[in-house]
């Protein structure tokens, strides 16, 4: 699958990406009640994000790499972001290279520990820019990788989200 994007395009192995998912299933096990609420809104998401999902060989949402319940807003709707990952290419999209300081923890005589800074490190960070999939749901796709499933097939890309999602569960919301 190619979806072009701004200013260039991602390549997708939309079945080596289903074949990973349908032998590894469910990564996200985690049992806090953001992230079971997450899960139990999936059945209930618009069409046209499912579409999307099963496109790129995502069939099951459940099996997001990593969700983060951020937070809930004054409409009691929760705020999500998240990512899974995908088989494939980023192509003539821009990298931004930044820098990150390297940090060493020392201990002064009283015990106390502080950071030194002992150079910088040069990173490269390549994404697409958001794309709405529907009302409060984005998506863009990133070369920086976190959290990728073992043995996950290479190339390797990430799908980041960031969801507006509302509070399903029959228990209080305590974000």
């Amino acid at each position: 699958m190619k979806i072009e994007t701004d200013g260039g395009r991602v390549l997708i192995d939309e079945d080596t990406t289903r074949a990973f998912y349908r032998a590894h299933g469910e990564n996200n096990n985690c049992e806090c009640s953001g992230c079971r609420n997450f899960r139990a809104c999936l059945p209930k998401l618009n069409d046209r994000v499912k579409e999307f999902f099963g496109s790129v060989g995502i069939d099951d949402m459940a099996v997001i790499s990593e969700i983060v319940p951020l937070a809930a807003d004054s409409d009691g709707m929760m705020l999500y972001g998240g990512f899974f990952h995908v088989v494939g290419e980023l192509e003539d999209i821009p990298s931004v290279t930044y820098e990150i300081p390297c940090c060493e923890y020392a201990v002064d005589e009283n015990g106390n520990r502080t950071t030194v800074i002992t150079g910088r490190e040069t990173r490269y960070h390549t994404e697409t820019s958001h794309h709405r999939l529907w009302d409060d749901f984005d998506i863009w796709f990133s070369g920086s990788l976190g959290m990728v499933p073992e043995g996950f097939p290479e190339p390797t890309l990430q799908l980041e989200i960031y969801a507006k999602l509302p509070w399903v569960l029959d228990e209080e919301n305590t974000y």
